[in-house]
């Protein structure tokens, strides 16, 4: 009799499952799996991760689950690059004053008045700050927007855009890269 060894592991609400045979040691391929690992070598504590979920409910909470992913993966390419400051919560405040006026990389924050969060909105965004902290994206967004840096709504046209590289449109966002 084969002995089959079944594990399971929760992860954002999410069970993943793998089989090992005794006798074979199969275990589930990894490019089956929605998610990929990718560290990013930032702080990663209680407060880091609340900035990082505020910023995505704020700036996309009525967004997919990849619109919100897209911006946490903006802001964790930021983190420590040239001219950016070494935190989440660091770039997510970062601002400069333009003629006299405070000019924030994120709207939200420059915001005086900001509305309470929606229940499921708020768990959402707080379910993907906490799983992109632990080191793990959506396969989607890592294939195509593992570079991008920047990112503006689908209404607005920045003068910065035509010097950045497109890379794509998630949800009402449009989002970018350095170019080469």
């Amino acid at each position: 009799m084969k002995k089959t060894i079944f594990t399971a592991v929760l992860l954002s609400g999410v069970f993943f499952a793998s089989c090992i045979a005794h006798d074979q040691s199969e275990l589930m391929n990894m490019a089956q799996l929605q998610f990929v690992e990718r560290n990013y070598q930032v702080v990663k504590n209680q407060k880091e991760e609340v900035c990082l979920a505020e910023a995505l409910y704020y700036e996309a909470g009525n967004q997919s689950e990849l619109g919100k992913e897209a911006v946490a993966i903006v802001i964790m390419n930021r983190v420590g690059a040239k001219g950016r400051p070494k935190t989440i919560c660091g770039v997510i405040k970062q601002a400069h004053i333009v003629k006299e006026v405070k000019v924030c990389q994120f709207t939200f924050f420059c915001k005086m008045q900001l509305k309470k969060p929606g229940a499921q909105a708020w768990k959402d965004s707080k379910d993907i700050a906490h799983r992109v902290l632990q080191s793990y994206w959506k396969r989607d967004i890592m294939v195509k927007y593992k570079n991008a840096s920047y990112y503006h709504a689908e209404y607005v046209h920045p003068k910065w855009s035509y010097s950045k590289r497109f890379v794509g449109k998630i949800d009402k966002h449009l989002f970018y890269e350095e170019k080469p």
